[in-house]
Formats: structure tokens, sequence, C-alpha cells
């Protein structure tokens, strides 16, 4: 009876502290398994979330070439003067970004960032997955607002570093995002809208070229002109006129001419030896009946157009006379016959027109083409 009541008395001093030590070593490996689970689903949410920067980036670059594509003719230009695809860094931690559209503005809110400021351009922070806020580091090819975008053209893309340090100093997470294969995407885009425009701008050329040689000719009471004077006559200046369509027309020497055309129809403004203003390009792309879009490249930088350049692609010293009778004589080795004082037109065809991106006072991509004659 004496062994059995002993039995019962309970756990001894060492049992009990076997039992603590097994208890603390088993709470301390919870508590690491813990603590490694919640770094875990940090880190994740940290990756998530970059993937989701990621993602605004991308549609940001994208929403804002559309925007300027709709809305104005090139950064710089009315409504675009704040425009740049590309974000620039304010300090370690935020972001300047040009967010035009409200999907725009959405991709950066689902990525967990807080937006400050107002339309277009907005303060950025973002939040990672470990409560603190991404840094942003290694930026490079900012485009400066308003400013040609010239990364497709150079092959400089822009990059940015995405990442997060926890306690310690340590990066838990990091990621480079660049815009290289959106720059890449948008390049082809480019050339063919490029060509598209020079296409219409050739087609206007021929056209105006074939109607007035086969069929305005010059006829008694009519107008028109001598074929050989349609042939040497470049129409496609007629679309920097008040009426791009107006045939020639108006007995001016007997019996054919063009007397019709004043400097309304046919301008005589250098300002369009180079088109590089916005309210130039909308005349040109309306005068050919084009859409808007025409007035940028596939970046969002303002097209140049040279409707007559020389055989290299620069601009002419002169503008063309108004088409007449004996326009041949307004060239070099004319008589002058039939032309007036300070309006001869010294280039002979074939003519020449070029399209493209002008940044720095020379064409940093382009295309051009021959007209017909």
């Amino acid at each position: 009876m004496h062994s059995s009541r002993k039995n019962q008395i309970g756990f001894t001093l060492v049992e009990v502290v076997l039992a603590i030590a097994v208890i603390a070593v088993t709470m301390t490996g919870v508590a690491l398994i813990m603590n490694k689970a919640g770094a875990m689903k940090s880190t994740a949410d940290a990756l998530a979330n970059i993937k989701k920067i990621g993602d605004a980036l991308d549609l940001s670059y994208r929403e804002a070439i559309s925007y300027a594509e709709k809305n104005c003719a090139g950064w710089g230009q009315t409504g675009c003067t704040a425009g740049t695809l590309t974000p620039s860094g304010l300090n370690t931690t935020t972001l300047s970004v040009y967010l035009p559209t409200q999907s725009a503005r959405n991709a950066w809110i689902s990525a967990g960032c807080t937006l400050s400021g107002s339309a277009p351009t907005y303060s950025v922070t973002c939040l990672s997955g470990y409560g603190t806020n991404f840094t942003f580091s290694g930026i490079l090819n900012t485009q400066a607002a308003g400013a040609v975008y010239t990364g497709g053209y150079s092959k400089t893309p822009y990059s940015i570093t995405i990442s997060v340090t926890i306690p310690g100093g340590t990066t838990a997470v990091q990621d480079t995002w660049t815009s290289g294969y959106l720059d890449a995407e948008y390049f082809d885009r480019s050339n063919q809208k490029i060509l598209t425009l020079l296409r219409a701008i050739k087609a206007y050329h021929f056209n105006r070229l074939l109607y007035e040689s086969n069929t305005n000719i010059c006829t008694a009471g009519a107008g028109g002109l001598a074929s050989t004077d349609d042939a040497l006559t470049p129409w496609v200046w007629q679309l920097t006129g008040s009426a791009p369509q107006q045939r020639c027309s108006g007995v001016e020497v007997s019996p054919c001419g063009c007397s019709e055309f004043t400097t309304s129809v046919w301008t005589n403004s250098t300002a369009y030896l180079q088109i590089d203003t916005e309210a130039e390009l909308n005349q040109l792309v309306n005068s050919l009946g084009i859409d808007t879009m025409y007035r940028t490249d596939s970046y969002g930088n303002m097209l140049t157009v040279r409707l007559l350049a020389d055989r290299n692609g620069n601009t002419l010293a002169t503008v063309p006379s108004r088409p007449k009778i004996t326009y041949a004589d307004c060239l070099p080795g004319g008589s002058g016959a039939g032309c007036s004082a300070g309006a001869a037109w010294t280039q002979l065809p074939p003519y020449t027109g070029v399209v493209g991106v002008l940044s720095g006072g020379s064409m940093i991509y382009s295309h051009k083409a021959v007209y017909a004659n």
C-alpha cells in the first residue's frame, strides 16, 4: 500500500523539468515554422505584387500611346504636354507616372499602389508583401515629359529595378522590368503607320496627276494644262492649299490654264516645306481624308512630313509656283514666258516625299517615296 500511494503523488522534479524542456523545444520549432511560413507568404505576396507592377508598367505604356494617337498630334502638343511612356523616379520609393486613362490608373491600384496628385501625372508608391514600400532603382533611359521617345529607334529601352528590403538590410525580392519587348512591337507598328501615311500622300499625287493629264486635258474655254506642264507640276503641293481636290481650270492664256489656282488653293507658304506643327498635320490628314492617328508614329511622337524633298530627303529651298500654261518655262533653262517675277520653280521631277520622326534637328527614322510623273 505504501508503494501505491507513492506512485500517485505525481511527477518528480526531474520529470517536470524534462517536460518543460520538451515543450520549449517544441514551441521554438513551431515558432520557427510559423515565422518561416510568414516570411514565405510575404515573399509570395511581394512576388505577386511585382508581377502586377510590371503589368501596370506595360498597360501605362500602351495606354499613353493610345491616348496620344487619339487626342493630340504628339508629345508636347495640346493635350499631351505632360505625356511620357516611362515613369521617372521622384525618390527611392516614389515614381512619377503619366496615367491619362482610368484603365492605366486602375492597373496601379490593383498592384497595391497608392496614387497621389491629379490627372494625368501621379506620384505612385507601392506596398510590398512585407508591409514596406517597394524600392525603385536603376532607372535607365527615361523619357522626359513632352519629349520625343527615341528608345524604340535607338534600341535603348527603358528599364527599372523593383525590390523590397526586409529588416536587417537584406533584399528579399527583386526584379527588373524593361520596355524592350514593347519597343520592338511598336517599332513594327510605327513602321507601318509611316508607310501608310506616305502611301496616302503618294496616291494623292498620282491621282491628281492622272486626272489632270488624262481627263482634264487642255481644251478651248475649259482650262487644263498641256501634257508637258501636267507632268512637271508637283501636284502633291495642292494638299497644303485650301482646296485639295479642285481641278485646274479657267482660261489664262489662249486657251488653257489654271487661273483659279490662287495662293489659297495653291499655297505659297514656305511653312509647308516641313510639316511639323499640329495645325499643319491636321490640315494634311484632313486633306487626305485619313484618320488623325496618322499624325503620330506608334510611340506617340509627332511625325514630320516633307511633301517635296531632294533625293537625300532634305527640305527644298523654295515652294513650287502654281500650275500654269508654259509651266516648263519656269524651270532652269526655260525662257521665263508665263512665269511672274519670283514665281520660278527650280526643281525637275521626279519628286520625292519623306515621312519620319524628327529629333535634334534630324530624322532619326523615316521612309521616302518617289512620286510618279
